[in-house]
């Protein structure tokens, strides 16, 4: 069996959920740099390390550099290549003459960068042998950064497992009645999802709640509506939106199967993974130019639509659009189901081995 050493940062559900999956096709060993995030609640981590071997560095230098010299892997990847202890590991595995692939969850160039920065990424991300992406906007990413075009390989980012993802979307009636459950008194609902930064562009959504079509809420989910919001808010006269703390992922669905349509006005994402739980629970999608699952996973005018980060009018326009159609809200919905198909935990893993077995047959 393909035996696997993986360093990665943190043990977040996600990732946790996805290692445990690779870890049914290979024999998994997984590092990682720390025990938790800082701006993340405790209990939002997953240590239920069920089918693979879990360490913890806490980012000890020492128990890494042991891990390395004590154990033979047939493949090595790097998904934390921009921290310490990733950049370590790179340069003792480079020093060693030992090949390893780094894998990216997502990526968008920085043509404004200095070039200090771009150097240094440049050397790190070039050091590799091989690399795992996204999709085609994370290839251009990488080969700007000095990839090899011919030995990078796509996986498919998520969060979601088979059994995430609904078979049909809910009828009209079907979300009414759910809204009704959720004490949403609205005939049209906008959702969106994101820690309330300044980067996921949820201050340019405040403005557009005006202009929606009449008789429709939106709703903001992820934590305390900041100051600046309820400013805006009280600026634009705005009783149209309501924000909602974080929420498990069981209730959270509700509020995604009872939606519309799911608005994303990021201002930068590398990949953006509520656009896969979106998706999964078939919605339509508007996000901007500047998510990179938007660009990969979005279809224009087929399952969604992509605007210009802080355009707050060609949001209003592509919002009420679909708030304006049942027939394009079903048809979005049916292909935007369509699309995430392949955007499983299983797949990810299942494509993922595939990928390592072909790189080490080629190295």
């Amino acid at each position: 069996m393909l035996s696997v050493l993986y360093l990665t940062v943190i043990p977040s559900p996600y990732k946790v959920s996805f290692f445990n999956e690779l870890g049914k096709l290979c024999k998994l060993t997984v590092l990682f740099d720390i025990s938790h995030s800082s701006n993340r609640e405790a209990d939002w981590h997953d240590y239920n390390f069920t089918e693979f071997e879990g360490v913890i560095l806490d980012e000890n230098k020492n128990e890494l550099l042991s891990h390395l010299k004590k154990h033979d892997y047939d493949e090595i990847v790097i998904a934390n290549y921009s921290t310490q202890i990733g950049i370590l590991a790179m340069l003792y595995l480079n020093i060693k003459k030992t090949s390893f692939t780094i894998s990216v969850d997502g990526g968008l160039i920085d043509y404004e960068e200095g070039n200090f920065k771009k150097n240094l990424k440049t050397k790190l991300i070039s050091s590799a042998t091989a690399w795992l992406s996204t999709g085609e906007v994370t290839n251009q990413y990488l080969t700007y950064y000095g990839a090899d075009e011919d030995e990078i390989y796509i996986y498919p980012f998520t969060t979601m497992k088979e059994e995430n993802i609904i078979n049909d979307p809910l009828t009209k009636i079907e979300k009414i009645k759910l809204r009704t459950e959720l004490g949403i008194p609205y005939n049209h609902m906008v959702i969106s999802v994101g820690r309330f930064i300044p980067s996921k562009g949820f201050d340019v959504l405040i403005k557009a709640a005006k202009k929606f079509k009449e008789d429709t809420g939106v709703y903001i989910i992820g934590g305390e509506p900041t100051k600046e919001y309820n400013e805006l808010i009280k600026q634009y006269d705005i009783n149209n939106v309501y924000f909602l703390s974080f929420l498990e992922y069981e209730e959270l669905k509700k509020y995604y199967l009872a939606a519309d349509v799911f608005v994303f006005p990021t201002r930068e994402d590398v990949w953006g993974l509520v656009i896969n739980e979106a998706m999964a629970n078939g919605l339509p999608v508007i996000t901007t130019t500047s998510c990179v699952a938007g660009l990969e996973m979005i279809d224009e005018g087929i399952n969604g639509y992509l605007v210009s980060k802080d355009d707050v009018e060609q949001l209003v326009e592509k919002t009420n659009e679909i708030l304006s159609s049942e027939y394009l809200q079903h048809s979005m919905s049916l292909r935007s189901l369509e699309t995430v198909q392949s955007y499983t935990i299983e797949n990810m893993a299942e494509t993922t081995v595939s990928i390592l077995k072909k790189i080490g047959k080629s190295s």
